[in-house]
């Protein structure tokens, strides 16, 4: 059949349902119409030269626009009325190369505690020390090298013997272990900036999950206990965000519940508690 020929269907092919009839709709008019999106929340260029705050103001307020300002405005807040303030972060914050931004939020004291699961301690330790982080594990893997660095293990059972035994937490220890490599890039940790601004660096692991685990030098017991101080650590601070369900997140929910029971009134819903 030429492909410019009309369709000849048999007789026998043809169905006997026909299309939702469209004239019953009642249609109404743009104005009444209730909406998400306003002229007024669209984006605005910038010239050269703009300030941060220009450039944040000019962003659509919508969705992340929207998020961006309300973390701004939250963190300012906090920090004016004296309120703890705590950041908690997985591994990608910190191989993804924002540590930094941490790193200047401590040092002005915006920040007064930093909460991170195991990965993001190891890429921070690894940063600091050698200057690179993260491997390629699809090589990695199948040549039985995954996770074998020597230095990243040793540091981690080191600082889980000394936060366990003096009742420091695995984030302290880790901390002043790391001070005493005169780190050839200490400007890189968070969890160095931490310690150095003496406020809680917090390191909440799941056994099994970090690469330091694989090692024989790891003591699971000095690490469960370092760990669990850390949690104990986290739970006296009165301001916990979370909006996922990732292990910082059912972390946090087990501090809520833990609070609660002590006596302490809970505020807010998902996405943000507030421990008075």
């Amino acid at each position: 059949m030429d492909a410019s020929s009309p369709l000849d269907f048999p007789q026998s092919m043809e169905h006997s349902w026909k299309p939702l009839d469209l004239h019953g709709l009642q249609t109404y008019d743009l104005k009444s119409r209730p909406s998400k999106v306003f002229h007024e929340d669209l984006g605005k260029p910038v010239n050269a030269g703009a300030s941060i705050g220009e450039w944040i103001e000019s962003l659509p307020r919508q969705l992340a626009g929207k998020d961006i300002r309300r973390i701004r405005d939250c963190l300012w807040k906090a920090h004016e009325d004296r309120r703890v303030r705590v950041a908690a972060v997985g591994g990608h914050v910190i191989k993804t190369g924002c540590g930094p931004y941490l790193i200047d939020w401590i040092q002005r004291g915006m920040l007064s505690a930093i909460a991170m699961n195991g990965a993001a301690a190891i890429h921070d330790f690894e940063l600091a020390v050698g200057g690179k982080t993260s491997e390629d594990v699809a090589a990695q893997l199948p040549r039985g090298q995954f996770g074998m660095v020597r230095e990243t293990a040793d540091a981690f059972a080191i600082a889980a013997r000394a936060g366990a035994e003096h009742d420091l937490g695995l984030g302290w220890a880790l901390g002043k272990y790391m001070e005493g490599l005169d780190c050839a890039y200490a400007d890189s940790s968070v969890v160095l900036a931490a310690y150095r601004a003496g406020i809680p660096c917090t390191v909440h692991v799941a056994f099994g999950t970090d690469i330091v685990h694989m090692h024989p030098a790891c003591d699971p017991a000095a690490l469960g206990r370092g760990t669990h101080l850390d949690f104990r650590i986290f739970a006296v601070l009165v301001d916990i965000g979370t909006s996922d369900t990732s292990t910082l997140a059912q972390f946090a929910d087990r501090v809520t519940e833990l609070t609660a029971m002590i006596g302490y009134r809970i505020l807010g819903g998902p996405g943000r508690v507030v421990i008075e």
